[in-house]
């Protein structure tokens, strides 16, 4: 109802926004201190780690927390104190919130290379991407359907997904490809889920689908014959159960004319009829 409860007078101006856990209040001042209070508005600890004016995430008593000389820190609330658990460098300024989501802790850096880390809860890097173009990022990532959002100053939205989760394709392998004959397809994979084979013939039609077979570690797909030499583009997506995908890049199959092992026929039957002459001769002789 606005009636006034109190107020807390730090050392120098708070621009991070506080973040309330239970009963406590944490901030970061411009002078450096992140700081605990009680509901009451009474000190309980601060520790310095640099000036900060990005949201900060608490999750089980530690407060992560990114600083403008782009460090991300992991500090545990004890209570009465703090303990610093871990910190890590990064490339630039931290200017979004932090991210706390499945173990994982995400921080953006905020510089004209802006990148984004993952890390473990005990400070181990898990993985960085810088996305392109590169650009700056002030806004705060969130989760959603499985993926992480991340939006840039040049205009775009990234979507990015945790290769944990996603199904692998360990490799592709692909047949000889002849005039009149299937083309067959090989993907192997550790893990059996939906295959679809997407294929263009020679004619340059629109893209077609074909489900793949699964047995031992290894799907496979045929494409159906062309009728002329020519090139067939292809790739493959593989569905988790999930529902999460992950596809291949576009690969080209070069159809030849004729098939080898055929195109050998004609000399075989010269040469065989050859040495049956030769033969008859000597044999009459």
């Amino acid at each position: 109802n606005g009636t006034y409860g109190w107020n807390y007078t730090s050392s120098s101006s708070i621009r991070s926004p506080p973040t309330v856990v239970g009963n406590r209040i944490y901030f970061v001042t411009t002078g450096g201190n992140l700081t605990a209070l009680d509901m009451n508005g009474t000190e309980i600890w601060k520790i310095e780690i640099g000036s900060s004016t990005a949201p900060l995430s608490v999750v089980n008593g530690t407060i992560y927390v990114g600083t403008d000389d782009g460090k991300l820190y992991a500090i545990k609330d004890e209570g009465l104190y703090p303990t610093q658990l871990w910190s890590e460098e990064l490339n630039g300024p931290v200017k979004a919130g932090i991210l706390y989501a499945s173990g994982k802790v995400m921080a953006i850096t905020d510089t004209e290379n802006s990148t984004i880390y993952c890390y473990s809860s005990s400070g181990d890097l898990l993985w960085n991407y810088t996305p392109k173009p590169e650009n700056y990022i002030l806004s705060s990532p969130i989760i959603a359907d499985s993926y992480l959002l991340v939006a840039s100053n040049n205009g775009y939205l990234i979507a990015l997904g945790d290769n944990s989760s996603f199904p692998s394709i360990d490799s592709i392998i692909q047949e000889q490809a002849y005039v009149g004959r299937s083309i067959k397809i090989m993907v192997d994979a550790p893990e059996e889920y939906q295959a679809i084979l997407y294929y263009r013939n020679v004619s340059g039609d629109e893209f077609h689908t074909i489900w793949m077979n699964y047995s031992d570690g290894r799907y496979i797909g045929y494409i159906p014959p062309q009728q002329s030499t020519g090139k067939v583009y292809y790739y493959v997506t593989i569905v988790a159960s999930n529902g999460l995908e992950r596809t291949s890049g576009i690969k080209i199959i070069q159809v030849q004319g004729e098939i080898p092992e055929m195109s050998q026929v004609p000399l075989l039957i010269i040469i065989v009829l050859f040495l049956i002459a030769f033969l008859r001769n000597r044999a009459h002789g």
